[in-house]
């Protein structure tokens, strides 16, 4: 038994492929273009190309299928596109198509929706067709709050016209699963399902769950139809989809996007997901349309320790792994500052506007002279190497503090001569002092903005401790001021940065974590990859923020509060 997949690049496509590939059933999937599938080809996937509007293509692609998956993209020609596949398949001796319908399909033509009549016509070409079927007619797609995305990043707001009417969103992973139990059992032949989530909730709860889940308000307001049209049209949206679109939100206000069926659990024999699940999910997945954060560059191996330097308009940034410091100028240019930078990672400029860096490879501080030479500024303590410094900040008399784990070390120990990893000051004489050996993974630090406390990151522990700094630039008084808990263990606590108002950010599990002065969390922004570090960059008020990622150089203009 094969069986073919459509829209199979998709998201809803791919996820039923998923299922598939783990059920080891002979599978062959149809997409117009081979080169967005070389991922499935390389799963042993068969892959055939073609398109609906041509339906000599369809042809050749069922020829040996005996079940079919059909789902279309939303398009004006959807009748058209679906129906020449059903008489292909008909040609080619299908003998179970599997649909993807819409919720409501079934009470044509009481309802003013362009796509629940459009899926209708089809289900009812498919029953004629002789071909066993299987409807599924999902609720909205709790993927659907894409739409949203951008209204939550740039204003924290959720717009719609179906005022507080209650809809059971449906996780769109769900739906695959269905679709796969359904195309790979016996017993679902001519039957329909509807499909939706476990709970029916109106917008402001939506809102609620998001602004829960990506720490930070949110909130809904109802509008006008109208409004909403002009708003999205301004964004280059097509009238025919938003006519359509808003005539299914008017079914929704009427409250037919309510019902609550057990479908899912019934098929899959698991809950469906809840809203609370997914939007945690989401939030996770979809960082950079939730927080407008921008993707400056990418392709790198392992980046650290950005620094702006305000005389000149440009940020540095280093791949420790690539032994290279980039330049990232005002007009978004990257080119190389230094190659090789001595697998460099912490940079500060000092208040001579001379470069100070952690040097990995030769383990040590070392400091960039005018003249374009380099001083080493501290390589040992007490006549021992330093293990490999990661991370520094520099006071304003000109003081350097530094971190000192063994990260660059070979599994962390080869080498190692010290039997603790310190944090350390080098004095403007350039005294070199211990502050505290008492943390277990010294990594990101950095000054309140009156220079009277220090705080430092120690990965082994996830925790930010706050010392006290005395008037000669000694620390005092440990504690531990915030704690990075409740997350999986992705990424440890690392670099950090702090605002004129005294919050601290800290790179951490699955983005930056933002603390009030008294150690509240105030807020997440949740990053698409690991974040090493983070530093401020242009404007006056300070307000670009620029994170490091492993493979990636981001950019985000976060509003401080």
């Amino acid at each position: 038994m094969t069986i073919l997949i459509t829209g199979a690049t998709g998201n809803l496509g791919g996820e039923v492929v998923k299922h598939l590939v783990g059920k080891k059933l002979p599978l062959r999937v149809l997409v117009r273009d081979l080169a967005k599938a070389t991922h499935l080809k390389e799963q042993g996937i068969e892959l055939t190309q073609g398109d609906f509007l041509h339906y000599d293509t369809l042809d050749a692609v069922l020829q040996g299928i005996e079940k079919a998956f059909l789902v279309t993209s939303n398009d004006p020609r959807q009748v058209e596109m679906e129906s020449n596949f059903v008489q292909a398949a008909q040609r080619a001796g299908v003998q179970h198509i599997v649909k993807l319908s819409v919720m409501g399909a079934e009470l044509e033509p009481a309802l003013p929706s362009t796509f629940q009549q459009w899926h209708r016509q089809v289900e009812q070409q498919i029953e004629a067709s002789g071909i066993a079927w299987t409807h599924l007619r999902p609720n909205m797609f709790m993927q659907n709050m894409r739409w949203f995305a951008p209204a939550i990043a740039q204003q924290g707001a959720i717009y719609s016209t179906v005022g507080n009417a209650k809809i059971s969103h449906v996780d769109a992973r769900d739906v695959a699963a269905v679709a796969a139990v359904c195309l790979s059992e016996s017993g679902h032949e001519n039957k329909t399902y509807t499909l939706t989530g476990s709970a029916a909730i109106p917008f402001d709860e939506v809102a609620q769950k998001f602004s829960q889940a990506l720490k930070r308000p949110v909130t809904y307001a109802d509008v006008a139809p109208a409004d909403l049209k002009a708003a999205r049209l301004a964004n280059g949206e097509p009238e025919w989809y938003l006519d359509a679109e808003l005539q299914l939100f008017a079914c929704w206000a009427e409250g037919y996007g309510s019902p609550v069926t057990t479908a899912i659990a019934d098929i899959t024999h698991k809950p469906a997901t809840t809203f609370d699940e997914f939007a945690q999910y989401y939030a996770r997945t979809h960082s950079l349309d939730f927080f407008n954060l921008e993707r400056v560059a990418t392709g790198f191996t392992f980046l650290e320790g950005p620094v702006y330097n305000a005389s000149g308009d440009y940020l540095l940034f280093c791949d420790a792994q690539g032994d290279a410091i980039y330049k990232l100028s005002a007009d978004d240019r990257i080119d190389v500052f230094r190659q090789p930078a001595r697998n460099a990672s912490g940079l500060a400029f000092d208040p001579q506007g001379r470069l100070v860096a952690c040097e990995n490879r030769d383990r040590c501080i070392a400091r960039t002279e005018t003249d374009g030479s380099i001083t080493v500024l501290a390589d040992r303590y007490e006549e021992k190497r330093l293990n490999s410094p990661n991370d520094l900040t520099i006071r304003s008399d000109g003081s350097i503090y530094f971190t000192d784990p063994p990260y660059g070390l070979p599994q962390m120990s080869q080498g190692k001569e010290l039997d603790f990893n310190g944090v350390y000051k080098i004095s403007p004489d350039g005294q070199l002092s211990l502050q505290t050996k008492d943390l277990g993974l010294p990594n990101g630090l950095v000054f309140s903005p009156d220079e009277k406390r220090l705080y430092i990151n120690d990965s082994a522990t996830r925790t930010i401790h706050c010392f006290d700094v005395n008037p000669h630039g000694t620390l005092t008084s440990d504690r531990v001021f915030a704690q990075m808990t409740g997350d999986s263990d992705d990424w440890n606590a690392d670099g950090m940065a702090i605002d004129a108002k005294g919050n601290v950010y800290s790179a951490g599990p699955k983005g930056i974590w933002i603390f009030s002065p008294s150690g509240e969390l105030k807020d997440r922004i949740y990053a698409p990859e690991v974040i090493t570090n983070l530093a401020w960059g242009q404007g006056s008020d300070r307000n670009t923020l620029y994170l490091t990622g492993i493979s990636s150089l981001y950019r985000l203009e976060y509003k401080i509060s």
